[in-house]
């Protein structure tokens, strides 16, 4: 593995994030599209406990209506299960199914083949190079 190869991905993933939370809140949105926002979504139920819709909605700045629809996607499409919280009957915590699992391994392994691929035969100074023009990008907003 490179030297800054999770440091590119992040960025890169962030970039996608970005350009894919413009998809989601066009008209046109595909509901049977497994994409980054979906991924990422998943990926911050499994890395965090009793996750509920309010708090994607903060943590990714997504408006809740959206955010519902994409929850119930995943849900038919058996990615997510909605528990009831035993602390507060009015919420839901949002948990991983192994269908999901599967889903994640499957995107980190393949994520990382493309890394390394792309990665191949760059110095560590391209790297560094590569890591500060994807940050400036990043921040612009794209």
């Amino acid at each position: 593995m490179s030297l800054y190869q999770k440091d590119i991905a992040t960025i890169v993933r962030d970039l996608l994030f970005q350009y894919e939370i413009k998809r989601v809140y066009n008209k046109s949105y595909d509901l049977g599209i497994i994409g980054v926002v979906e991924v990422k979504l998943l990926e911050y139920i499994r890395d965090n406990q009793r996750v509920h819709a309010n708090t994607l909605m903060k943590e990714f700045n997504i408006k809740l209506t959206k955010l519902t629809k994409i929850i119930k996607k995943l849900c038919d499409n058996k990615y997510l299960i909605k528990i009831e919280d035993v602390n507060d009957k009015r919420y839901n915590i949002l948990s991983l199914t192994e269908k999901s699992e599967k889903l994640l391994a499957d995107y980190n392994q393949t994520e990382e083949e493309l890394l390394k691929k792309i990665l191949t035969g760059i110095t560590v100074n391209e790297e560094k190079t590569l890591m500060k023009f994807l940050e400036k990008i990043k921040d612009n907003n794209i």
